[in-house]
């Protein structure tokens, strides 16, 4: 029976090596830290958020506005600080539900119906699945009604919610992730759906490596946008937004920044050899309304600390407070009398 002594001696000590390891690296929270099997003890953010008092997304209150969004959406907070800035109910679905822009029209037209009192609709895309959202010609295949995105009422957290269940990792990532915390990254490196790019100031994040920016690898396939797409998804917004104030409605379009858009400038490596089609001008030149928070999100990211999370591609609770009092500001300009 010796042997089973000694493969359980040898079990335990595995045990206390990943353990040991896991608790060095540090619970995996980040989306892009586990793409890119990356250590929250290097990119996971330190320092504390603010607290949003975050709504319901329930249909029970009937909305003023009625916002169509990807995963900036779904956590509802930026909805909740524009609801609470302007007053108005705000009620928010998925983008998933409808991946074809000639579903977009029907959807429209028939809010009168479910939903007669919305004002406003809010087109929400982060700018790297801008032209595959609209410059799609498929046929629209859905016909149910579109169901709220689930959304629960409550506090956003304002730290890393410790995981001791991930203190003992999965192998193959505790490895990766203890090679990541000693290599140097000295140049814009592909890791995996991650793309780890040195920056030129180590002030922007919170995280200890932060002279490092983590970035979605797909924010690199804006080098192959060509401006006749992006000008044919200009041309489709305008569109809608005439079918829109036919029913009373006033759509505004919400392209939120790529991370490595918003901290292009700080980049030690461009990211691109000559800059991809501008989407907020080509909207603009077609007079697409819109919320355009490029400028606010730059302008804040140099600024602050943690616009978005290190250890994601997405805001922080900060970036997300900044995002809802751009949409309700933008909502009191299109409330206001014409002519002023």
């Amino acid at each position: 029976m010796a042997y089973i002594r000694w493969f359980f001696a040898a079990a335990l000590v595995l045990a206390i090596g990943f353990f040991g390891i896991g608790l060095y690296i540090g619970p995996l929270s980040g989306d892009l830290t586990r793409v890119a099997s990356l250590s929250e003890r290097d990119f996971g953010w330190r320092v504390d958020q603010p607290v949003v008092k975050v709504l319901a997304n329930s249909a029970a209150i009937p909305p003023s506005v009625i916002v169509l969004g990807d995963s900036f959406s779904e956590s509802n907070v930026w909805q909740s600080v524009a609801s609470q800035d302007s007053g108005l109910a705000f009620l928010t679905f998925d983008w998933n539900a409808y991946r074809q822009p000639s579903c977009l029209e029907p959807w429209i037209r028939s809010l009168s119906s479910f939903h007669p009192t919305t004002k406003v609709v809010i087109l929400q895309t982060v700018e790297r699945e801008l032209l595959e959202r609209f410059n799609s010609t498929k046929p629209c295949a859905r016909t149910a009604p579109l169901e709220p995105r689930v959304a629960s009422a409550g506090e956003t957290a304002t730290r890393p919610a410790p995981d001791l269940i991930s203190a003992i990792p999965d192998p193959i990532y505790a490895v990766r992730a203890l090679w990541g915390t000693v290599r140097r990254f000295d140049a814009t490196t592909l890791v995996d759906d991650a793309v780890v790019a040195p920056l030129v100031r180590s002030d922007l994040f919170s995280h200890r490596r932060s002279d490092l920016m983590l970035y979605y690898r797909f924010d690199d396939a804006k080098g192959d946008w060509r401006l006749d797409r992006m000008q044919s998804v200009a041309r489709t917004l305008a569109a809608l937004t005439d079918v829109a104030a036919t029913q009373g409605i006033d759509l505004l379009v919400l392209v939120i920044p790529d991370k490595s858009t918003a901290y292009a400038r700080f980049l030690r490596q461009p990211q691109f050899a000559s800059a991809p089609p501008d989407a907020w001008g080509e909207l603009a030149a077609l007079g697409v309304p819109q919320v355009r928070v490029r400028e606010t999100v730059m302008d804040a990211a140099a600024a602050g600390v943690d616009t978005y999370l290190p250890n994601d591609t997405h805001f922080s609770t900060r970036g997300y407070v900044l995002l809802g009092h751009a949409v309700s500001a933008r909502l009191a300009e299109s409330a206001a009398p014409r002519g002023r």
